[in-house]
């Protein structure tokens, strides 16, 4: 899936022509090449071009590293947010590069975060996250011309087979950052001077034309401001003629399906306004703001391949949130169970129920 590049053009010193003349086709690696779609094709594939110079991010990736050139240049991952390179140096070392498409998130917002967070898990809480070896939030002010993340290749095999965090010299000056960032497990506050909570990367304040809006991305002081955020950022789609999702060809709105109007969706939201403060859960630990990976699938879990209890990795940190935890926690989709019922499966009967 994907362009390869054969280790006779992989040079320092390599032109743009050396890669046009490579056997694969050099453009389809800025495209979306994994699957179709049957409307809006135009619309999705735009949305997932992403123009970068192939020769400027071998060479940058080789330096960072100290190695002399790239070798071998493959696509190995498409989802529908970034584009994903394996490079292979002339010492036999590898790395990834990641670049992320227009509907990724904000821009320079979703990259810097990302970058960030990845750093306090790594070095912070000493999670097992990849090791970041440069990186630009900034397209404009990089030879590769567009936003990327240079990052050590994870270890081991895949398991299949309220607000954001930033380094506080990329938030606003105006931001105030003086709060404690989190709490340690002996319960004590904990300040940063390199790290901060800024705006918001999470998609539901992007996708679907969002990210076009005048929206408060935060961050927020509680819950409950947050809550009514989300409240007036639908209010804001609502008046802008919005439609979620965004395929009406689809398996929404069809026939003698409900057939929202902006009257409903804001009379409905109005009436959200009213109550949101009061319905927020009792138990505060639900209310507490946590970060979480919400995209815990096979692919993003590397394990030991002898020893596969033994998670040796965690990726795709992008757009992770700093939100309540009753907004976050979900069943994770390495959990997911899409085969037929073991025989003699029956419902479990839990205490107090008939």
């Amino acid at each position: 899936m994907g362009g390869y590049f054969s280790s006779d053009c992989r040079r320092m010193h390599q032109t743009r022509r050396d890669l046009q003349d490579s056997k694969h086709d050099l453009e389809a690696l800025h495209r979306y090449t994994s699957c179709r779609w049957l409307w809006n094709e135009h619309q999705q594939l735009a949305c997932r071009y992403v123009k970068f110079d192939m020769s400027r991010l071998l060479e940058l990736a080789a330096s960072l590293i100290g190695s002399k050139y790239c070798v071998e240049a493959v696509k190995v991952s498409e989802g529908q947010y970034n584009k994903v390179f394996l490079l292979t140096m002339n010492d036999g070392r590898e790395v990834i590069a990641k670049l992320p498409n227009p509907n990724a998130g904000r821009p320079c917002f979703t990259t810097a975060s990302e970058v960030a967070t990845m750093d306090f898990l790594r070095n912070i809480l000493h999670l097992p996250v990849p090791k970041v070896y440069g990186w630009s939030s900034k397209a404009s002010e990089n030879p590769v011309g567009a936003e990327y993340i240079i990052m050590e290749k994870q270890a081991g095999v895949m398991l299949s087979d309220l607000g954001a965090l930033y380094y506080k010299d990329d938030l606003p000056a105006m931001l105030d950052t003086s709060s404690p960032l989190y709490v340690d497990r002996d319960g004590k506050e904990v300040h940063s001077a390199k790290f901060g909570i800024g705006p918001t990367n999470h998609r539901s304040f992007f996708d679907f034309g969002r990210g076009e809006l005048n929206i408060d991305h935060g961050p927020w002081s509680t819950p409950a401001e947050f809550m009514i955020a989300i409240a007036h950022r639908e209010i804001l789609c609502a008046r802008a003629r919005l439609r979620y999702p965004l395929m009406p060809e689809g398996l929404f709105y069809g026939p003698r399906q409900y057939q929202p109007s902006s009257s409903k969706k804001l009379s409905a939201l109005h009436n959200y306004l009213k109550v949101a403060p009061y319905v927020l859960p009792d138990n505060r630990a639900t209310l507490t703001s946590v970060l979480w990976h919400g995209d815990l699938h096979l692919q993003n879990i590397f394990v030991d391949p002898g020893e596969p209890t033994r998670i040796l990795g965690i990726v795709d940190w992008q757009c992770v949130s700093i939100c309540p935890l009753f907004t976050q926690v979900t069943c994770p989709g390495f959990l997911d169970y899409n085969g037929p019922a073991p025989e003699g499966l029956q419902q479990i009967h839990l205490p107090g129920t008939p």
